[in-house]
């Protein structure tokens, strides 16, 4: 079974990094590069969010 995980980051790199981690165990990821992204994308469920914490709002 897939599993839906939202990274939600302003750094592409890091966004980068955890998408081929998650990848690799056969998780589906989605992504958000800002908080308003990230509003819309949990619209559809999701089973994890990784999120910065100090990420600002635009």
């Amino acid at each position: 079974m897939v599993k839906p995980v939202l990274i939600v980051d302003d750094d592409e790199d890091i966004r980068l990094m955890l998408r081929t981690y998650l990848r690799r165990f056969d998780f589906e990821t989605r992504e958000a590069g800002n908080a308003w992204q990230a509003l819309a994308a949990v619209q559809q469920p999701v089973d994890l969010i990784v999120l910065d914490l100090r990420m600002p709002l635009t």
